[in-house]
């Protein structure tokens, strides 16, 4: 029974992903914000029962090591066009999640627009947002006391 279950939920998804363009088009799919719909808002609100949002926890270790960074973090390619712009991200943050959201994974991309370079360990350093991604690299040695090569 759940292989048959399995298979029926895959074959609904695959078709999914096989329909025309024009199918969503006519659909109702588009950039306007919409209400949750009363299970989605039920089922987020019990994940307030589940985890403890006072907790800081999380938020100081997002931001533990943290060096510096830049006030603004826009990156542009040579003809000035913008590639990334954390500032996209500014609408989540020091708000609680709409009934839409996750709260969970809410909290998840306020700690994610922590951007910069942070230190994790004696030798090793972060730069983090800068992308969906992170790059660390370990301090090989020192010159001049204060600037520090990298592997």
């Amino acid at each position: 029974m759940k292989k048959k279950i399995v298979v029926t939920v895959f074959s609904v998804l695959l078709a999914t992903t096989m329909m025309p363009l024009s199918t969503f088009a006519e659909s109702d799919l588009n950039n306007e914000k919409k209400a949750a719909t009363e299970i989605t808002k039920q089922i987020n609100e019990n994940v307030y029962q589940l985890l403890d949002f006072d907790d800081k926890q999380e938020e100081e270790f997002a931001t533990k090591g943290f060096i510096t960074a830049p006030e603004t973090l826009t990156i542009k390619d040579d003809n000035d066009n913008t590639i990334f712009d954390q500032s996209v991200y500014d609408f989540v943050k020091d708000t609680d999640a709409p009934d839409s959201a996750n709260p969970s994974l809410w909290r998840n991309t306020q700690l994610n627009t922590n951007y910069g370079l942070f230190q994790v360990s004696d030798d090793i350093y972060q730069v983090r947002g800068y992308d969906i991604s992170n790059i660390a690299g370990r301090q090989r040695g020192s010159q001049h006391g204060r600037h520090k090569e990298y592997a």
